[in-house]
């Protein structure tokens, strides 16, 4: 699905959360939807993906090994 810049009703971002933001040494990624399974990447600031993860239910991220930088 691509982003449209639009209101999706059936949009399921309300159903993942993501902290702290920013974040220094670690992310935790939140799924309360306990239907569904989503697939986690964190990119650079040149689109290359950094880490890939499954997240089902909670998933806490460990970062301390990133350098510095702006990730997406």
């Amino acid at each position: 699905r691509l982003p449209t810049g639009l209101q999706d009703e059936n949009a399921e971002s309300d159903r993942i959360s993501v902290s702290p933001n920013p974040f220094t040494d670690h992310l935790v990624i939140k799924n309360i939807s306990v239907d569904n399974v989503y697939t986690f990447s964190l990119k650079n600031s040149q689109g290359e993906d950094i880490m890939k993860d499954i997240v089902s239910s909670q998933s806490e991220v460990n970062t301390s090994a990133l350098p510095a930088g702006m990730y997406y």
